[in-house]
Formats: C-alpha cells, structure tokens, sequence
C-alpha cells in the first residue's frame, strides 16, 4: 500500500514469523543495571552517559538483528535513537545493508497509531529530530512491511491498543501490592539484587505506587509512573532521583512491565538486553498471551534439563571473533544469508519448540552458534581486533526470587544459586532460559562483546520453592555438578566470570 510517496504491506500480528521478537534494547531508557546504579548515585542524566550507553545499546541492537528471525521495533526508534540512526544517516553499504533488512521484512516497524512509516503528527517534535530526514528517504526508497494491533479503523485500532498495551500497562501497576502478599516483597528483594531485611519497605513502596494506580482516573502511562517515582525534572532527561525511594528498583520492574507488553500483545517473543531484570521478576503467575502457553510441572522440568544424562557433543575450538560492536550492518546482513546462520536458526527453533530434548538440542545449538561465530569472524576479515574464547552451553532456572544457573565448560558441569526463596512455601511460576556463552573465565570478552544467545524456554509451575530448590540442587551434585560461590556474580552473567581457576 502506498501512502504518501511511502509503498509498504500492512501486517497484522498473527502475519508475524513464529520467532519474531521486540528487542528491550531500543527503548530510550533503558539502562544497564550497573550504569543505573552509578547515575542515581552520581546524579548524571542520560546525557552524561550518552556515548557509554550507546555503545551498550548498538552491541545489543547488532546482537539482536543477529539472533532474531524478524524484529519488531517500534517505529519511533527509527529516527530517534542513534544507535540504529548510524546505519542509514548517510548514502552507502550502511544504508543499503538497512533497507534490504525491511525490505526482506527483518525489521518490521510497529505503528503505534500511525497510518504509515512517515506519518508526523507531532509536526517539529518528530521533524526535528536529527533522523527524521534519513529516515523519509529510506522509506520512500524502500518497500518495507510494517505491523499494527489493527487496520481497519483508527478506532479499532485505539481499542486494540487500550486493550493490550495501556490496560495491560495499568493492571499491572495496580497489581503491585498484591503481587507482595506472601512473600511476594522478598522474591521483588530478590531480583532487584536487595537484602533480605529491606523487603517490607520495598513492598511498602511498590504498596504505594499501586494506590497511585488505582485512584488515577485513567490509564497510567510510563511517564506518568516516573514523573511521580522514578525522576527528578522531565522524564526525556533521565535524571533518576536518589531522594524519591527505591527509584532505580522501580523503573526496572516498570521498564520491564512497559516493553513486555508490546511482545505479549503481538503474541511473540520479548528479547531482553544483558544486564538488566529476567521476565520471572513480574511476577506472572496467569500466561498473558494468546497462545496461552502450558506451563510445565516440577517433575518435568527437572526431567528435562536437569536428570537427563546425554554425551558431550560440544564444538570445542577457540574462536577469534570480533565484539559485534566493531561490526559494520553490513557484517550482520552477510552473515545471516550463510548456511551457518540458517542451521542455527533450525538449532534455535528446534531447542525452544522442544525442550523435552534439551540437552542434545542445546548442544546443537552450541555447535551451530559456534560455526556462525567462525563465518561471522571471516566476514570480518583480519583488520578487526578479535576476542578468543570458546562456548560452552547451560540454562536457567529463575523463580521464586531464585536464579540457579547451570553451565557446561569442556564437558565439566558447573552450578549456581543466586537469590534464596521465601522461607513459607508458595505457589510459584518460574521460566527456563538456553544459554550459550563464552568460557572466557577471566575476563567475560564474549559476553561483553554480545556474544551469547539467551532464549526463554518453558514456564514450570512451582508448589514448594524450597523444596524444589534442594531437589534441582541435589540432582546437580549428584550428576557431578561443582558449585560456584566465590566472586561477586550478579543474577545475569557472573557466573562464568566467577568461574575462576574453576574451570581450567
């Protein structure tokens, strides 16, 4: 359809390839956990940091066009986020690397209430901005797709929209109170890296911010939750308050609710950046999507990923591979047209869509992502500083407040619990994550580099937290499994850094 000198095809969600996803990175406020905690400390604004978190974010922006089947990115993040902006700015490869990738229908842009890819109804505030121009050009040259809740009418449209992106947004601001009851305030502790001790008044907050919903008269948006809680002066700035209680604790779990809610409407896959809170953190306990998911027993999914034995049948050769963030777009295009890159996307889709063979499909997985890290590494060339490290494969299991991270390193198994469950048992929903990551020990390069695959499982559902934690636990060191406590760690990563001598 053309509007506007502007041809593109309208798609619905359910036109969406089956391992389409919404990357997390692109939003304009996220933050690594870490840099959050040096600005709040600091008092910088997310103009102070500005050229440290863009290079985070085009790392994860590259990783994810890497990793993932189709892309929805909000249109808006088009021309207004420089890390993506880079691409396209000027005539050349870069450009022309970026238009095959909507042309082939790679990266999709969502509209939110938009007609087309080019509609400005915010006249200067859009026009203004340093990639609104780039960004014309680019798509009156280009045939591109774009998706929307529907096409029907604005009208329906603005209803799909208040049903799944505000109500859900809303709901789940409301729903912090009772997501404490229980216990629910440790296992909020727990993810948010808090001490034990510090939980109640963390729930207290979240009680507070929750009654702040409830009496707006209606629906909150996400500005509108951080002008009240989370910043000092206008949101955009991104100045995170140190006086307002628990700011940075609460725009992760809002941050997280906000840009779940796209992935859960569109009925596909969140893809979340390193660094920042897994989805298990909200708490869910009632499947949000249209696929209604089945969550798997404790029986299963200890059966799945931790009883099952198979041998080792890892790729075990030393990569030198550039961090993705020296990568031109260029790179990334070349590489997912190999074969290398399609037998890992059959790897992916077949260890997600059946878990109940998770070890051989996740070993499968290493070897295919191993093999695209080799292409991806001559398409590069040798005028690229390289990092060398080889892969290794594990999972996560994330519930309760619990993170227990398993890793196979050179055919050795190594385990680690970060976070304790709620001392009374409760009624749980956990979600199991494939990893495949660098067994660079000392210095974590690949990670760092943007090279790992990170991909939900299953959700399991939990009766006793405790009780299933010594059982996972048990079974590991009973299959050999050596625990790994020492080093600081953090609830994403940490443990192959911690490794230390461990491993060698």
């Amino acid at each position: 359809m053309g509007t506007e000198d502007a041809s593109f095809t309208r798609l619905l969600p359910r036109d969406l390839r089956p391992f389409a996803a919404v990357a997390q990175t692109l939003d304009n406020q996220w933050v690594p956990r870490g840099l959050l905690t040096r600005m709040i400390d600091e008092g910088l604004s997310l103009d102070d940091v500005r050229a440290e978190r863009e290079a985070v974010v085009r790392t994860e922006y590259l990783r994810a066009v890497l990793n993932a089947e189709q892309l929805v990115v909000n249109r808006m993040y088009f021309f207004n986020n420089p890390a993506v902006i880079r691409d396209f700015a000027q005539p050349g490869p870069g450009r022309e690397a970026f238009r095959a990738l909507l042309g082939s229908g790679v990266l999709v842009p969502f509209l939110y209430a938009e007609d087309s890819p080019i509609d400005n109804d915010a006249g200067s505030r859009i026009s203004g901005l340093t990639g609104w121009a780039p960004w014309l050009e680019v798509a009156r040259e280009t045939e591109m797709s774009c998706v929307r809740l529907a096409w029907q009418s604005s009208e329906a449209n603005r209803n799909a929209i208040a049903r799944g992106l505000n109500k859900r947004f809303h709901e789940f601001v409301m729903s912090l109170q009772s997501k404490c009851y229980d216990g629910g305030d440790q296992v909020f502790a727990s993810h948010l890296g808090l001490p034990p001790d510090r939980a109640t008044a963390l729930g207290a907050r979240l009680s507070d911010a929750a009654a702040w919903a409830f009496h707006a008269d209606h629906w909150v948006m996400r500005e509108d939750f951080y002008t009240e809680f989370v910043v000092d002066g206008k949101p955009a700035e991104g100045r995170y308050s140190r006086s307002k209680r628990f700011a940075g604790e609460l725009k992760q779990l809002i941050d997280l609710a906000y840009n779940t809610s796209l992935p859960e409407t569109l009925d596909r896959y969140p893809l979340r950046p390193e660094d920042s809170l897994n989805r298990s953190a909200l708490q869910e306990w009632t499947p949000r999507t249209e696929r209604q998911e089945k969550p798997l027993g404790e029986a299963e999914i200890l059966e799945q990923l931790v009883i099952r034995r198979t041998a080792f049948d890892l790729a075990t050769n030393q990569l030198v591979v550039p961090p993705l963030g020296d990568l031109g777009l260029t790179d990334i295009v070349q590489a997912r047209g190999t074969d290398e890159w399609h037998a890992y996307m059959a790897a992916l889709a077949d260890v997600v869509g059946h878990p109940e063979t998770f070890e051989s499909g996740a070993q499968a997985l290493q070897r295919t992502y191993s093999a695209l890290l080799e292409r991806l590494a001559r398409i590069a060339g040798d005028n690229r500083r390289g990092l060398r490290f080889t892969t290794g494969f594990g999972f996560n299991l994330d519930f309760a407040g619990v993170l227990l991270k398993v890793r196979w390193f050179g055919g050795r198994l190594f385990y680690r619990q970060v976070g304790t469950p709620p001392s009374q048992p409760q009624r749980t929903r956990g979600m199991s994550r494939v990893v495949v990551s660098g067994d660079d020990v000392e210095t974590q390069a690949a990670r760092r580099g943007g090279h790992l695959v990170a991909v939900d499982l299953k959700p399991f559902d939990v009766e006793d937290p405790v009780q299933f934690l010594r059982e996972a636990v048990g079974q590991l060191e009973a299959a050999g499994a050596r625990r790994v406590d020492r080093g600081p760690g953090s609830r994403d990563g940490g443990l192959e850094r911690d490794l230390g001598d461990e491993a060698a």
